[in-house]
């Protein structure tokens, strides 16, 4: 006889996400992409599996190792390339019900697993499939990857508890977007000094932690607007800006246009598809 059961006593799902496209790529030395029809609600997940490549952002180039995950909207990237001999990787292109709890603009050191290709291809055969329930199910095993990618960060050698302690920091800025908490009240609640919480961010995301607020900010503003279901005060109001005025000129800093002329550019996912 046998009777056992596993809780999720911490609480907290999956954040959903919808997997519009995978690709699977295996590319030499002339393989180079330049982005020039960015998607403004899509994120990528690049996952290096071997070889390097070199991804240029807005602002940053970064050199993609094998084991190595990239999470990024696409519309901060520029172009794209293989840097050695060889870049084997897969791409994810999703739009995510809200940000992710993944360090972006960031390469993030995560060690594979065996099944890891299988299950990525599996999302492939999925997309490909005539069934109602297949696109579903292949955002569900993409969604599951994600997490556990991100577990795997969070918890990874002596690196483990400072990810934690940046990853509940974030938590509360998620959670508290109309109110914009600064960060010595973060600090406070997780029992830290902010000098302290400061360094954590600056080396578990490579950005300081108004940059990472900001960014998480936006993000959602981004979604908000890919909806189409609010006007640019109530997006203003939810994200804890003082003024319509403050998003916008937030917004245009980070994306290079206003709100409204973003969201009439919303069209179709690109993906890594010329040499």
């Amino acid at each position: 006889m046998r009777n056992e059961v596993a809780s999720n006593d911490a609480g907290g799902g999956c954040v959903g996400i919808e997997l519009r496209q995978v690709w699977h790529v295996d590319a030499d030395h002339r393989y180079a992409v330049a982005v020039d029809r960015p998607c403004p609600a899509t994120m990528i997940a690049l996952r290096t599996h071997a070889g390097t490549g070199t991804c240029t952002l807005r602002g940053a180039r970064l050199d993609l190792n094998a084991g190595s995950l990239l999470v990024v909207p696409h519309a901060h990237i520029r172009s794209y390339r293989c840097r050695g001999r060889r870049w084997h990787f897969h791409w994810l292109a999703f739009h995510a019900e809200r940000s992710m709890p993944l360090a972006t603009h960031r390469q993030l050191a995560i060690a594979p697993t065996p099944e890891e290709r299988a299950q990525l291809d599996g999302c492939m055969r999925l997309l490909r499939t005539d069934h109602p329930s297949a696109g579903p199910a292949a955002s569900a095993a993409a969604g599951a990857l994600l997490h556990r990618w991100l577990l795997e960060w969070e918890t990874a050698g002596t690196a483990g508890a400072a990810n934690r302690l940046v990853d509940r920091a974030r938590a509360i800025m998620h959670e508290r977007l109309d109110q914009a908490p600064p960060l010595y009240q973060i600090a406070a609640e997780l029992g830290v000094s902010e000098r302290h919480l400061r360094t954590l961010f600056r080396r578990s995301c490579g950005m300081a932690p108004k940059a990472v607020q900001n960014a998480i900010r936006l993000d959602h503003a981004r979604h908000l607007l890919a909806l189409g279901a609010f006007n640019i005060t109530d997006i203003a109001r939810q994200l804890g800006y003082a003024s319509p005025f403050h998003f916008s000129r937030a917004f245009k800093r980070s994306e290079g246009c206003c709100p409204s002329v973003w969201a009439g550019r919303l069209h179709s996912v690109t993906g890594p598809d010329r040499v």
